[in-house]
């Protein structure tokens, strides 16, 4: 599952070097002097072959090790509530400082308030 993790981050941080290199701020005009035809072709092979499914299987991962976590914590006789919230705290800490120092794009912080809101 981890391997699985792995490659769905890379999938995430493929689709955000665009984002983070600047590309997606600039208007038409420049973007098209910037970008030549095989440019183009790579974004749009990559939105329709990497973008969405990236996101997909990573929810869908941190969804999954969710169920594994309680099935633990259910089989070992631990608290549930309290082990989960620490989790998503550090969690949220991790998104926090991934959006102030390293890139803001991601929702990873968005995501973990939800959860602990929900």
């Amino acid at each position: 599952m981890d391997a699985l993790r792995a490659i769905a981050l890379l999938g995430i941080l493929i689709i955000n070097i665009r984002s983070i290199s600047g590309l997606d701020f600039l208007n038409a005009e420049t973007l098209a002097t910037v970008q030549g035809g095989a440019d183009r072709l790579a974004a749009t092979t990559l939105a329709v072959l990497v973008k969405g499914k990236s996101l997909s299987a990573f929810s869908f991962l941190f969804g999954f090790s969710f169920t594994l976590f309680l099935d633990s914590c259910l089989r070992s006789e631990r608290p549930f509530l309290p082990l989960y919230l620490r989790r998503l705290f550090v969690l949220l800490c991790f998104g926090l400082i991934n959006a102030a120092f390293f890139y803001w794009g991601t929702s990873s912080s968005t995501t973990r308030f939800w959860a602990c809101c929900c």
